[in-house]
């Protein structure tokens, strides 16, 4: 059996810190997770399916010895949930419609959403004028390898669908 988990720190890393490579149970190149991890995507937080009964996690330095700075990280059991993130390229505003509501914003807004309780989780998107929305992606403006998830403007996630990612990230021109 496995569970989905996200890993999340709540503060900086190491001053010198590029990126880190995340392990379970042990450092060891068996247990590798994933590599490259940079800092600005474990404050924002990285879902791993594992062992049911897997529950230590370790992150090691790619390059440097992370001076100045020590960091816990924060373990979540998924189940059913989502930890979304909706952006925007700032050419335009953002919001969530439901379960709970909030924005609109330029920048990024964070909801976690229980498909237990939950059936679906709505956002949408707004040009400010003279932008048009060209779509919601999944990674922010700027990002290499970004796919689109789609070019309306609202959309209504479900536990099921856009499973590839919780980012979605509104693009303007």
């Amino acid at each position: 059996m496995s569970r989905r988990i996200r890993l999340q720190i709540s503060g900086s890393l190491g001053t010198d810190l590029t990126t880190v490579t995340i392990y379970h149970t042990s450092v060891d190149a068996l247990n590798v997770l994933t590599s490259s991890i940079t800092a600005s995507e474990l404050t924002t937080g990285i879902l791993f399916d594992v062992g049911d009964n897997t529950s230590s996690f370790w992150a090691k330095s790619d390059n440097g010895k992370c001076l100045n700075t020590s960091q816990s990280v924060t373990i979540q059991n998924v189940g059913n949930n989502r930890f979304f993130n909706v952006g925007s390229d700032g050419q335009g505003t953002v919001q969530i419609n439901a379960p709970i509501s909030d924005g609109p914003s330029t920048s990024t807004l964070t909801q976690t959403v229980n498909f237990n309780v939950e059936s679906f989780f709505s956002i949408q998107a707004n040009a400010t004028y003279p932008a048009t929305f060209d779509g919601w992606y999944n990674k922010p403006s700027g990002s290499t390898g970004e796919a689109q998830w789609s070019t309306s403007s609202s959309l209504t996630i479900t536990n099921t669908t856009f499973t590839g990612s919780d980012d979605f990230y509104a693009y303007f021109s």
